[in-house]
């Protein structure tokens, strides 16, 4: 039984939610005029020498129409463009192999001056369309780290599963076992309530093991046939002609599992499939040796970064959200950060000259 308590509990999480997105909004204003006005140009020439080495962006979709984002894993190609503006006038962008190789062979290391690299996750078609014709007008080179079940098998990524049964709901509120108790009410009569549930869900289904995020699925009832029906459009996703022409067009590939799991929730008989079998079959594709790893929203333990050299990939990235710092960083575990939510140019600007860096995610 649902005790009025635990509905209070799910609204007043909502509204601090909305909270929180105004005053970003907000922010992000004051930021802006403070990028207009110059002032933000004054206090990076406070600032004596960057307190990092390298920038490394990752982003998941580039769309001018992604439709439902509730994870807000999009951004929009013109604010896009606005971003690589900005940091090619700020820094040098490079590739990732290009950034690996400076690092490995210059006896001083990187120069003063950081650089930055940008990838992406996952392996959406919209990075090809939207995101490579904008970077190859910049001459800039990225990375796409792939999950090969979405190329090879044509099976969705798992958000990309859920989604599609949460928008179907409609306002039915949902009891759903499995996420902070033995069961918890969710309100899915507006929108930003069913975004909040997917966010929400999604968490959990990033630190549950696969045979557990297939019981969480399976409690919407959806026969296979009809989950099916209503999976996501898999060219939402690159096919292997794609990745192909991407590579012969200089952009490099990399893996981020099968399936994306989270690996460190996985036994270890697991990880061969996922890390060492993507690996493979995007080589048997390439004809070429993948040499960058990504991690799954960025969990790993040691044991599995371990395995990740051993299984012949020469670096890992994870999130971190931070930049490159010092002089000695653990090659396989690489920090990233995400602007994706950044929406103020001002205050990405703040982000990249360091005036701000705790701001990234």
């Amino acid at each position: 039984m649902i005790s009025s308590q635990t509905i209070r509990l799910d609204s007043q999480a909502l509204k601090i939610k909305e909270h929180m997105t105004v005053r970003d909004k907000l922010k992000g204003m004051v930021w802006n005029l403070a990028y207009v006005s110059g002032l933000l140009g004054l206090l990076e020439g406070i600032k004596k020498t960057p307190d990092h080495r390298g920038l490394i962006f990752y982003y998941h979709r580039v769309h001018p129409h992604p439709g439902w984002d509730p994870l807000g894993l999009n951004i929009f190609p013109s604010l896009f463009y606005r971003q690589v503006k900005l940091l090619k006038k700020k820094i040098p962008l490079i590739s990732l192999k290009e950034y690996i190789q400076e690092d490995g062979h210059s006896p001083r290391g990187f120069s003063r001056i950081p650089r930055g690299v940008i990838t992406f996750d996952d392996g959406y078609r919209d990075c090809w369309v939207y995101a490579w014709p904008i970077l190859r007008d910049f001459s800039v080179s990225p990375t796409f780290f792939v999950c090969t079940d979405p190329l090879f098998k044509k099976r969705p990524l798992i958000y990309d599963r859920l989604i599609p049964f949460v928008q179907r709901e409609g306002g039915k509120d949902r009891m759903i076992k499995g996420l902070k108790g033995p069961d918890q009410l969710f309100r899915m009569g507006t929108p930003r309530e069913r975004a909040f549930f997917v966010q929400e869900a999604t968490r959990f289904l990033m630190t549950s093991s696969g045979p557990d995020q297939e019981i969480f699925l399976k409690q919407f009832v959806i026969p296979p046939e009809e989950e099916f029906a209503n999976s996501p459009p898999m060219d939402l996703y690159l096919s292997a002609e794609e990745v192909k022409k991407a590579q012969s067009e200089g952009i490099d590939i990399g893996s981020h599992t099968a399936s994306h799991p989270n690996l460190s929730r996985l036994p270890r008989e697991k990880w061969e499939e996922e890390i060492k079998g993507s690996k493979e079959e995007l080589e048997i594709l390439l004809g070429s040796t993948v040499n960058f790893f990504s991690y799954p929203a960025g969990e790993y333990t040691g044991e599995i970064a371990a395995y990740v050299r051993e299984v012949g990939y020469l670096r890992a990235l994870t999130t971190g959200k931070k930049a490159v710092l010092g002089s000695i960083v653990d090659s396989y575990a690489l920090p990233r950060i995400s602007p994706e939510g950044i929406t103020s140019l001002g205050k990405f600007y703040a982000l990249v000259v360091g005036i701000r860096p705790d701001w990234f995610k």
